[in-house]
């Protein structure tokens, strides 16, 4: 067989690519066919089980021709060559398997693919340095004299009470929002208000403080670090999460992937060890020389490091299946909607729940109720659809009141949501309030009024979003996790839950109000459309591990490798793929060896054509040669939340600290090329465009050791020619000497020279 890649793949980085040799092995079905045609067992699937002997014999092949040759009953070898005949690879054998059944390996219908779990892994005991002065910073803290004190730094630290009140801003900024020693917390189980009011009062206040930080043009080289308390639990054995500070962690993080290298979240508890870990990180955080995969999101635990890992679920997470009692009744809020509907068959079909209540605001009058009632009817359910606002805790006892003593409430599906999306920056109190109420509201409700009953299962659908952070949803994600840490604090208190944070449904009805821009946006950020089929099997699969927490998200691998060689992959999904970063067409450091060697003209040209590529990956325009550079963002299709992504990957690109109203100060692709251009200019003080010899002079000296410079005299020789009036202004002998090309360095050096040759 002939196996080719497509012309766009790039295979740099790769011994053969894994595409390749996909490809490769796919003539192995027809194989396995012939050699199993006349055996009835063949009739289960084989699949490839143990390969060795792998030798590669050549790189960078883009087409091969594959001979897979039987050696036993279960056993090939591959040879594949290149067209010329050369070896490429070849393979001493592939052991073949039949698949067990799948009824053998786990519950009917159960699939874990695609399901994750947040972990918590801890840094290396040396991640970070013995703590050094810190430069000048600010802390903002209701309490501030304990926190000064512990980091020993009172001297070099401006105290304030509001964040909009730092002026000037200094390199580091402390916001804690850790609770003081008169803060009284909302008694979970005692406090049916306080808990809520608790969590829409923190949010509200972090996002204010957030809007004024992030739309300050003089704090865009200011480091903003946010303290949380026990906002996550970095263990089974960790506090229980304290649910404002969850829902502010997650509003927090949305903001950090929309303004990515601003914010770092630090989560403590109260140890005094913690506390005095917080001097060394943030040591680190203040390093100019710390890496680019430093930690957005940290949690601090009796002074050891925690960081966030998207995780596979273990394979021996997943027991039997969730029984629920038949004669029971589940409640569904949002039972009327597309989700809703879907899990009320589910639950009938394949848990033989006869006894259903669906709440939603329109009840019987919501489109398509009436289908779902005759369809879940037919299927031998009897169900009662009713309408009412969930989040309003005396209509909802009212219809908990209602459910009957024969068939008591069993199980309780919190499917209910709204989405009214928008970036930090322009986000509203009101529209916060809105997606909490309807999520986190509800669900405090239904905890707090159902404490007493005993469920067999207490299901809410959280969103990816809480746990990854998702630009333009920062009041969606600081909801759902609010219903994550709740899930985790009825496990504390020994009660039944599980939050589910879905990744992005593809089922009709859901995916209709999507558009292509967002649909990419998913894509782009590795979500893979759940289908209903696959987010059934996931919802049994993710019941049977007994977890409060889990991630229902199909991830698309391809992508992760390709972010993770770009440099781009978010730290909390590193542990997903062993791809690490390169340097790759479009890198800072390509952009710069490019544009080094450009005319003016042509420099400009490379700019524009980055800005239209880069805005035709944000639109998912297929063609960026199409788009006209001079045509306004907002004619093309651009938002707030486009804006913003278009702002990250040309930072990324360029290296450069742009602003985040970039998009609306230069509103075209060629404005904005024209303005990187001066950027990346010295505000067009200095050309990029170098001399051959003032590269191979800078190269030179970048090779010298700093001691043989010093012995030599050239060290006091660029000191002499910096003292001299080679400028015609003292404060310019610097840029003066910055400036020169070879020729005028070497003349200057030769005029010196005579001082130093008898001494050196």
């Amino acid at each position: 067989a002939e196996v080719a890649l497509p012309a766009d793949v790039d295979t740099d980085g790769y011994g053969i690519h894994p595409a390749l040799l996909d490809a490769a092995l796919h003539p192995l079905a027809a194989a396995l066919a012939d050699t199993g045609a006349d055996d009835p067992a063949a009739a289960t699937p084989r699949m490839p089980f143990v390969i060795t002997g792998v030798n590669l014999h050549a790189t960078a092949a883009r087409r091969l021709l594959v001979q897979l040759t039987a050696t036993g009953a279960d056993t090939f070898s591959l040879y594949a060559a290149d067209p010329a005949g050369a070896p490429v690879i070849t393979i001493d054998a592939i052991t073949v398997r039949a698949l067990p059944e799948i009824g053998s390996l786990q519950p009917a219908g159960v699939s874990r693919q695609g399901l994750f779990e947040l972990t918590w892994p801890a840094l290396p005991a040396d991640t970070f340095p013995t703590p050094a002065v810190l430069p000048p910073w600010a802390l903002v803290s209701s309490h501030p004299d304990d926190l000064a004190s512990t980091l020993g730094q009172s001297s070099q630290c401006t105290v304030y009470t509001d964040l909009a009140a730092i002026q000037p801003c200094p390199p580091l900024v402390i916001w804690d929002l850790t609770p003081g020693p008169d803060f009284t917390s909302p008694a979970a189980e005692g406090d049916t208000d306080g808990p809520l009011q608790h969590v829409h009062a923190l949010t509200r206040h972090t996002l204010g403080g957030l809007q004024t930080w992030l739309t300050r043009p003089d704090t865009t080289r200011t480091h903003l670090v946010i303290l949380t308390r026990h906002a996550v639990t970095t263990s089974p054995d960790d506090h229980s999460p304290d649910l404002a500070h969850a829902a502010t962690w997650a509003l927090v993080h949305s903001a950090q992937n929309e303004h990515p290298g601003r914010i770092t979240t630090i989560d403590v508890d109260t140890t005094p060890t913690t506390g005095h870990a917080l001097a060394n990180v943030l040591t680190t955080l203040t390093n100019p020389t710390r890496g680019a995969d430093t930690e957005p999101q940290l949690a601090l635990r009796q002074g050891v490091g925690y960081r966030p890992r998207l995780t596979p679920t273990a394979p021996d997470t997943i027991s039997p299946p969730v029984v629920l009692d038949p004669e029971g009744t589940v409640l569904i809020t949002g039972g009327t909607g597309m989700l809703g509907g879907v899990f009320a068959e589910h639950v009938v079909t394949n848990y033989g729940v006869r006894h259903l209540v669906l709440v939603s605001r329109s009840g019987p009058d919501a489109p398509g109720a009436g289908e779902l009632h005759q369809r879940l009817a037919q299927l031998g359910a009897q169900v009662s659809i009713t309408a009412c606002d969930t989040s309003n805790p005396t209509a909802l006892a009212a219809v908990l009141a209602n459910i009957t003593t024969e068939h008591p409430l069993r199980a309780i599906i919190h499917t209910a949501a709204v989405i009214d999306d928008a970036v930090v920056t322009e986000l509203t109190g009101e529209q916060l309030d809105t997606v909490l109420t309807a999520k986190a509201d509800t669900a405090w409700h239904l905890h707090h009024l159902t404490a007493d009953i005993k469920l067999d299962a207490f299901v809410v659908f959280s969103a990816a979003a809480a746990v990854l952070g998702a630009p333009g949803l920062a009041n969606y994600a600081a909801a759902n996790a609010f219903l994550d840490a709740l899930a985790h604090h009825r496990h504390h208190h020994g009660l039944p839950a599980t939050s589910l944070a879905w990744g992005y449904w593809q089922t009709p009805g859901i995916a209709a109000h999507v558009d292509t821009v967002s649909q990419a946006r998913f894509t782009r950020n590795h979500l893979i459309p759940i289908t209903t089929e696959h987010g059934l099997a996931l919802f049994d699969a993710a019941l049977a591990c007994r977890q409060p927490n889990l991630v229902p998200a199909p991830l698309n691998t391809h992508a992760l490798a390709r972010h993770a060689r770009q440099g781009a992959l978010p730290a909390i999904l590193s542990s997903l793929t062993t791809t690490r970063r390169r340097a790759t067409v479009g890198s800072v450091e390509t952009l710069t060896a490019q544009l080094a060697n450009q005319t003016p003209e042509q420099q400009l040209a490379t700019l524009t054509k980055l800005v239209t590529v880069a805005t035709a990956a944000v639109l998912a325009h297929p063609d960026p040669a199409t788009l006209e550079p001079d045509l306004p963002f907002k004619d093309l299709g651009i938002d707030s939340l486009s804006a913003l992504e278009l702002r990250n990957t040309l930072t990324r690109d360029t290296g450069l600290s742009l602003p985040a109203t970039l998009v609306f100060d230069h509103p075209t692709p060629s404005a904005i090329a024209q303005y990187l251009d001066v950027e990346l200019s010295g505000n067009g003080i200095t050309s990029r465009v170098q001399d051959p010899e003032e590269i191979e002079m800078h190269r030179l000296i970048e090779t010298i050791p700093a001691k043989q410079l010093i012995r030599s005299g050239v060290l006091n020789m660029l000191r002499e020619i910096a003292d001299s009036d080679h400028s015609a202004h003292a404060n310019d002998k610097q840029n003066h000497v910055a400036t020169m090309n070879l020729d005028e360095l070497l003349i200057a050096l030769g005029d010196h020279e005579g001082e130093y040759k008898n001494g050196h």
